[in-house]
């Protein structure tokens, strides 16, 4: 399938889509897109992370115990977390026939609200990991709210801004038929 959640999925973690959603987000355990298993086991010791620093890219990988739980990457906005366990769905159809693509993956992408510089802000990385147990929309639900056709997804949530807004696709300076995946072509 040429344009896939996988290339969706990509783009997100390599920190080039979705720059502009700084935010951890909002409490949204009604999103249909993505379905969470219990909570991850490594977030009861929390304060007892080691740190190493990788090469090529330069990294922080950050681990509780044996699990690696998180990479920070230098200059970059985004980090990749461990977490529940979830599953992104997408159906597309083709001149008739439809096709569907699902991923199940622990990969969660957070935003920092600076550029990473090297140093782990450990109260920022407990808030992540919460926030990833919590379910809280991370960057892949987010960015998997516009993908062509998905409906309103979270209006009826009033603790929240971002969950009052329309997707990109029932936006009326949107183009018509819209699509999430024009902003991965090289």
């Amino acid at each position: 399938m040429r344009h896939s959640i996988a290339r969706t999925i990509k783009s997100a973690m390599s920190g080039t889509a979705l720059m502009a959603l700084s935010i951890i987000g909002c409490s949204d355990t009604s999103n249909p897109l993505a379905s969470q298993s219990p909570a991850a086991p490594f977030a009861k010791y929390a304060n007892q992370y080691s740190y190493q620093s990788k090469s090529n890219p330069t990294r922080t990988e950050v681990y509780d115990g044996a699990k690696l739980i998180a990479t920070f990457t230098n200059g970059s906005h985004t980090v990749t977390l461990a977490g529940p366990s979830r599953t992104f769905t997408e159906t597309n159809i083709v001149q008739g026939t439809t096709y569907t693509a699902t991923i199940t993956h622990t990969t969660w992408v957070r935003t920092l609200p600076a550029t990473f510089n090297g140093t782990v802000d450990t109260a920022w990385l407990n808030d992540a990991i919460a926030a990833n147990t919590n379910g809280t929309s991370d960057v892949l639900a987010i960015a998997m709210e516009y993908v062509d056709g998905r409906s309103n997804l979270s209006r009826k949530s009033k603790n929240c801004w971002r969950c009052r807004l329309r997707p990109a696709a029932e936006r009326r300076h949107a183009p018509r038929r819209f699509r999430f995946q024009r902003l991965l072509r090289p």
